[in-house]
């Protein structure tokens, strides 16, 4: 509690000391009181202040801007405490767009935000047609993972294959399951090199799904 007041002090600070136009470090500290809110798990206030800070981040920093995308992805999840799977979709999708494009990949966070896309997807808040928008963010997600695990900027591991996975789910989703085909066998080769822990479950997971998946594309369903 003494925190969060602490950090209220802040962001009225910098909202009188920056001036009337929007700057980006008033949207930096009213995500620090959201996630402050977070903690005391009051998601309709961390939601208002997550709202303020993307609207304030597109902008002084633009959509491309990870600061947005981050602000979007953290929004998304607090709009699926609120029970608003319609907006949460919304600020997740833009989230996952963004982060795509990114130099340096957060492996964990775009797993994180696949698999919650793709509960969304099978809890019918969406159809196949609303994420086919995604179908060109997978595309441009498996070159840029392939180019940084060359550079070195991603780790050729047993996560690599967890996000593989999930981006097959999604690709599933949206009926294109020769993408979802590549995927999954891409998730299982990651998964075969992990020596650090157990991916049985899920290289049988894999397996299960790619048999579902090539049943699909022999009878010619799907893209």
């Amino acid at each position: 509690e003494e925190g969060l007041v602490d950090l209220k002090r802040s962001l009225k600070w910098y909202q009188d000391t920056t001036g009337p136009k929007p700057h980006s470090l008033c949207a930096k500290a009213h995500m620090s009181v959201a996630h402050a809110y977070e903690d005391l798990k009051d998601w309709k206030k961390a939601a208002t202040h997550m709202e303020l800070a993307v609207d304030i981040f597109q902008k002084t920093c633009g959509n491309s801007s990870p600061l947005t995308g981050n602000a979007q992805g953290a929004l998304g999840k607090v709009l699926l405490e609120l029970n608003k799977p319609e907006a949460a979709w919304e600020a997740l999708v833009a989230a996952f767009e963004n982060e795509v494009k990114h130099d340096s990949l957060k492996v964990f966070t775009l797993f994180e935000h696949a698999t919650l896309i793709y509960k969304l997807c099978t809890s019918k808040t969406t159809s196949p047609k609303d994420v086919q928008v995604l179908v060109p963010s997978l595309m441009l997600l498996d070159e840029n993972i392939g180019q940084q695990m060359v550079s070195g900027l991603v780790k050729r591991d047993g996560n690599v294959g967890a996000l593989y996975k999930s981006m097959a789910e999604v690709a599933i989703v949206a009926q294109h399951y020769r993408m979802s085909n590549t995927f999954l066998c891409k998730a299982l080769t990651h998964f075969g090199e992990e020596k650090s822990f157990d991916c049985g479950s899920l290289i049988t997971e894999c397996r299960n799904v790619l048999v579902l998946v090539n049943d699909l594309i022999r009878k010619g369903i799907g893209n």
